[in-house]
């Protein structure tokens, strides 16, 4: 079957009967440990045994379920934290966003950085609508925010977004995304797609599967079906799809130049070292129009660069060695 970046049948933490009770015990030690006075009041009651220390009792009581409440609200507010991401990957509506500002808010959780975006979708169905999202950055995935879009969920209701970073990893080619055959052996590449990626991520969560691994649906057949006919459906597409001509190294550093009279048939120039020049000779000699000034003059995104070099390799028309080199060139620039 296939096996992209999830992991199947897997719960959301916190659903089962279990790992309810070992997070509130996580919870709770955290929270005496910070506490220690009331526990210690009740240490030092039991073992003086004093007349006139009957009030360490009752302080040592009162801290005690002071810490208890405490630890108790604190994972009330995780479950509905996680129930509230649960409920969003269930019945929201996955999107892509374009990002037309960032801001850096000065505030950092646990070393990440918390940002401003101004995000602009469209969700198909009203008119397209600017959003400002106040999230928190992984480390991670801190490259995402030069490529100029990012993966968002929309609540039905109140139409609200939440950046979701996994999903945005994986359409930005940032996390790989496989998927392997197990009947023919047969592997689908789909790292930084973002239409069939959307696409399937969608029926991921709509079947409770978040994506925190590697994935085996084999146990899932409906979800098996339709993760399939999505492949089935982009190869059939990538193989109709004619080759793609690009004449203008400012897209990606590369270049697949159409046939020159006669040739045999379609040719690629390539300069690794500084790009393909304008003339097609891999050079730049004079007269040629020079890499640094066609790049200088690019205004396209990194992702954008990233789609047509990916849709290059899907036509053949560039090889796999030349992929990486220049997808490597286009991730240093961010």
């Amino acid at each position: 079957m296939t096996e992209p970046s999830a992991r199947p049948g897997s719960l959301p933490a916190g659903d089962s009967l279990g790992s309810q009770v070992a997070d509130f015990l996580k919870i709770l030690g955290f929270v005496l440990l910070c506490g220690l006075v009331g526990p210690a009041f009740l240490v030092c009651y039991l073992l003086l045994d004093e007349p006139g220390t009957e009030w360490m009792l009752w302080t040592g009581i009162g801290f005690t379920v002071l810490d208890v409440l405490i630890a108790v609200g604190l994972f009330v507010a995780v479950q509905t934290s996680r129930s509230a991401a649960s409920d969003r990957r269930l019945h929201g509506q996955l999107l892509l966003a374009g990002v037309e500002s960032v801001q850096q808010t000065g505030t950092y959780i646990n070393e990440e950085p918390v940002m401003r975006f101004r995000l602009r979708v469209d969700d198909g169905q009203t008119e397209p609508f600017t959003a400002q999202v106040k999230a928190r950055v992984p480390v991670l995935r801190q490259p995402l925010v030069h490529l100029g879009s990012l993966v968002v969920l929309m609540d039905p209701g109140s139409r609200k977004l939440h950046i979701d970073w996994d999903a945005s990893a994986l359409v930005g080619g940032l996390a790989p995304a496989k998927f392997t055959s197990v009947a023919d052996g047969r592997t689908v590449d789909l790292t930084g797609q973002s239409e069939p990626l959307l696409e399937i991520i969608s029926i991921l969560y709509r079947n409770g599967l978040p994506l925190d691994g590697a994935l085996d649906v084999r146990d899932r057949p409906e979800v098996h079906r339709q993760v399939m006919d999505v492949l089935q459906r982009w190869e059939q597409a990538s193989a109709t799809a004619p080759p793609q001509v690009v004449t203008d190294v400012r897209t990606a550093d590369f270049r697949a130049a159409a046939a020159r009279p006669g040739a045999a048939g379609p040719a690629a120039s390539w300069s690794g070292a500084t790009g393909p020049s304008a003339s097609g000779s891999g050079t730049n000699g004079p007269g040629a129009s020079g890499p640094a000034d066609s790049r200088s003059a690019d205004s396209r995104s990194a992702a954008d660069r990233l789609r047509e070099l990916d849709g290059l390799r899907a036509a053949a028309a560039i090889s796999d060695d030349e992929y990486q080199r220049t997808r490597a060139r286009i991730l240093d620039t961010l």
